[in-house]
């Protein structure tokens, strides 16, 4: 708004409502900066806890998921995800959101009652393949 439009509110409706309407302006342009600059730095959050994702073992998370730890399952979602995006390249462009949906209902239900109990250690697991 220009500063005829202002004169023109103020001796219309009076001073303090338009003294409101340009601090309420005025406000909200600084809010569309925050919300910009908030918005930047989920971005860098998110890029930071995903390299930290790859120094997280994977069975501690699962062992999280299942005491239900929300995060964890979270990460263990980010952790597959390039793997999910991978298989999308392989299917129909019509069945990629359906079959994302349903190997991320997989995901979320093998990593809740996934037994960590019968995990062979390396030893076991050398035993195994040999």
């Amino acid at each position: 708004m220009n500063e005829i439009d202002w004169l023109n509110a103020i001796s219309n409706v009076g001073f303090p409502i338009g003294i409101t309407i340009y601090l309420l302006y005025r406000f909200e342009k600084k809010l569309d900066t925050l919300t910009k600059s908030i918005n930047e730095l989920t971005k860098v959050l998110y890029q930071f806890i995903s390299k930290l994702v790859i120094r997280v073992n994977l069975f501690d998370l699962i062992d999280n998921v299942q005491k239900g730890d929300k995060y964890a399952l979270g990460l263990v979602i980010d952790m597959f995800e390039p793997k999910i995006n991978s298989l999308m390249q392989q299917t129909t462009i019509q069945d990629r959101d359906d079959l994302r949906q349903e190997l991320y209902g997989i995901l979320i239900k093998r990593s809740k009652e996934y037994n960590l109990e019968e995990v062979p250690g390396l030893d076991e697991f050398m035993k195994q393949i040999v």
